[in-house]
């Protein structure tokens, strides 16, 4: 399993809702000259910054969370503490923000799994899901919904470094983006994406089988 394919991605609105538009995120040089110039303007305490890059990458950067959470409340809070980061810390504008953005998101989505705080919904949710997982329709939803949790399971398992790689890989992040991003050189992406993408696929297979 490569890592474009890690995890079922669900991007959402600001306020919840489902988009429609997979993946919106520019990919040009004056897209990244944006983004540079928008840290620049964040690290001098410019509110308007901070809201044009939330506008504009808030869909991408929640569901980079929510490849973690599966759950879209976690990974809203998730993504807006990513935006708090930025605004508190932003990087230098040479790193490529979007990734920078992906890659906290990630990382506090998987801190809020790992403290537990919203086991007890998640599990709430699972039971109501479940309800009608007899019908022909919910036995194949309750299929689907169990493979994507083992894959959040594995990712979450994974060492901070193969997760990031994965994530953002699996959000279309070119090789130099997830460099500067994880502060590794452009030439050693390829090795450490082969090395995750490996991980991933024995611990996915070991759990699998073991199921």
């Amino acid at each position: 399993m490569m890592a474009a394919n890690v995890a079922a991605g669900t991007p959402m609105s600001a306020h919840g809702r489902h988009d429609i538009t997979i993946d919106t995120r520019p990919d040009t040089p004056q897209a990244d000259q944006t983004d540079a110039d928008a840290l620049r303007r964040i690290a001098a305490r410019d509110d308007d910054a901070l809201r044009d890059v939330f506008t504009r990458h808030w869909t991408m950067v929640a569901r980079a969370a929510f490849r973690i959470t599966g759950d879209e409340e976690a990974a809203r809070d998730a993504a807006q503490e990513a935006f708090i980061r930025l605004f508190r810390n932003p990087p230098a504008p040479e790193v490529s923000l979007r990734a920078w953005l992906c890659r906290t998101a990630a990382n506090c989505a998987s801190n809020d799994v790992r403290s537990g705080r919203r086991r007890a919904v998640r599990e709430a949710r699972r039971i109501d899901a479940g309800t009608s997982a007899f019908a022909p329709d919910g036995i194949a939803a309750a299929n689907l919904r169990a493979e994507q949790a083992l894959v959040r399971d594995v990712l979450k398992a994974l060492p901070e470094r193969a997760r990031e790689l994965l994530v953002l890989r699996a959000e279309g992040f070119r090789y130099h983006e997830i460099a500067t991003a994880l502060g590794v050189a452009p030439g050693s992406v390829g090795t450490l994406l082969t090395r995750a993408e490996r991980s991933f696929r024995e611990q996915y297979e070991a759990r699998r089988g073991g199921a």
